[in-house]
């Protein structure tokens, strides 16, 4: 899917995105760099508004997101390359994801939309 953002960019998405809310820790090297919000998620990627700065196209980072597991919280990275960046937040296409990371991602999307399936 190719959406046109106000700014007049074009972005190349394969899979269209779900609105998401959700308080997510970003990494880089293993380290707390920042905190932010998801914006909206697909099985290829994420947009995260966040305040960071100094986060560069192409940085590979972790997001890490808090998912249910048997009623108790649990938490789990997803490593991902960032596509764009802008003052408000930044987009990544995720990159070798896990079969563990792609059943994370079902349940987040599940957990939100219930009805969801691939």
């Amino acid at each position: 899917m190719i959406t046109t953002s106000s700014a007049s960019t074009i972005e190349h998405r394969f899979q269209q995105r779900m609105p998401l809310n959700m308080d997510v820790v970003i990494f880089r090297n293993h380290i707390p760099i920042a905190v932010g919000k998801i914006r909206d998620i697909s099985n290829g990627g994420m947009g995260i508004d966040s305040e960071i700065v100094n986060l560069k196209k192409f940085s590979l980072i972790e997001i890490e997101v808090g998912v249910n597991q048997s009623s108790n919280p649990a938490y789990h990275r997803l490593s991902g390359v960032v596509v764009h960046h802008h003052n408000n937040g930044f987009g990544i296409l995720f990159s070798d994801l896990s079969a563990t990371d792609m059943v994370v991602l079902q349940q987040l999307m599940l957990e939100r939309y219930p009805g969801y399936s691939q």
